[in-house]
């Protein structure tokens, strides 16, 4: 009796210790719950670090070709033929809701006559449109893409540097730098008209710009700006 009774116990630990008791199984489901929520969230940290280095690099990409053409262009020009809407330091000057626009000549088969229909045109004008969020290039009555998305910031400052030639009174704030408005309120009437806009006169003695684009890509947002020297400028 004594001796089937032991039998039984030794059967039933046997049993207990071949499986798992509920406490047991609780406690593995809840660490198999914590390991399953480290990695994902490691996998999902991963994919936003993936996505905003795809962004950034889209970002890069779109303002490089826009810059690096317009850069190379510019610097070739030859002549400022007309500007909308520059930036300025007066509120009537630059209006950030409005279309911005740069038209140049630039002599690319070196023949000393512009010729804006050419196989390659010689009269290019870049655009901005903030409503569109996109800047363009346009030659030749063809308008080609250059930013087809995501410019959500457009400006172009323009300066001179006519001081070179005797005119140091056009620097009104001794900054070292004489603005399009300093050439406009020249009151000699010689670098500029005194009408508060950018055009001929004050074209002729352009021979800088500064350019500042900004790209938006999803959630990244980048700003880049370079100056541009015009090389063939004459007075």
């Amino acid at each position: 009796m004594i001796a089937r009774r032991i039998r039984e116990l030794r059967e039933r630990h046997a049993r207990g210790d071949a499986g798992f008791t509920l406490v047991e199984m609780l406690v593995s489901m809840l660490l198999f719950a914590i390991l399953i929520a480290i990695v994902g969230t490691a996998v999902v940290a991963a994919s936003k670090a993936s996505s905003s280095n795809r962004q950034y690099n889209d970002i890069n990409a779109e303002a490089r070709t826009a810059l690096n053409r317009m850069t190379r262009e510019l610097r070739e020009a030859q002549a400022i033929v007309a500007v909308t809407n520059p930036y300025g330091s007066s509120a009537t000057s630059y209006n950030s809701a409005q279309p911005t626009s740069l038209t140049f000549d630039v002599d690319f088969n070196g023949d000393g006559v512009i010729q804006p229909d050419n196989a390659d045109p010689e009269e290019l004008t870049y655009t901005y449109d903030p409503s569109a969020q996109r800047l363009t290039l346009t030659a030749a009555g063809q308008s080609t893409p250059v930013l087809a998305a995501n410019v959500t910031g457009f400006k172009m400052s323009f300066f001179s540097r006519v001081y070179r030639l005797g005119a140091y009174g056009l620097d009104s704030n001794s900054d070292g730098i004489i603005s399009w408005e300093e050439l406009d309120a020249d009151s000699s009437g010689k670098y500029g008209n005194g009408n508060h806009v950018l055009d001929t006169l004050e074209l002729r003695y352009i021979d800088s710009v500064t350019i500042e684009l900004t790209v938006l890509k999803g959630t990244h947002q980048q700003y880049y700006q370079t100056q541009v020297d015009l090389r063939n400028r004459p007075y």
